[in-house]
């Protein structure tokens, strides 16, 4: 019987991301237009707001992306959810002070 973990590495080794499909980047720059509009749906309109919400995505999708290719490395090891946590809480104002790394 095959189990559940089994069947995550078996799809992981025909993709490279687990359940996105083979070719992320090219999915991501379909995805991005349709997720900064509703983005500036929910937000308010002032200057800048198009370069703000195309910021915001483009950081969450690449967040996204390197927090799954971490979680894949670990075989799913890693626990995702912990992980996406992690990383998006390193943009979070708190931490932003907490590291003299230039923003």
């Amino acid at each position: 019987m095959v189990t559940e973990r089994q069947q995550l590495h078996d799809q992981r080794d025909l993709c490279p991301l687990g359940y996105l499909p083979s070719q992320p980047r090219e999915k991501q720059a379909e995805w991005r237009p349709e997720i900064v509009a509703r983005l500036q749906k929910t937000t308010s309109s002032t200057d800048g707001a198009s370069v703000i919400a195309n910021v915001r995505v483009a950081a969450a999708l690449e967040i996204l992306w390197i927090v799954l290719g971490q979680w894949s490395a670990s075989d799913g090891q890693e626990d995702l959810g912990k992980l996406l946590d992690a990383a998006f809480a390193a943009f979070s104002t708190p931490a932003c002070h907490q590291t003299d790394a230039p923003l």
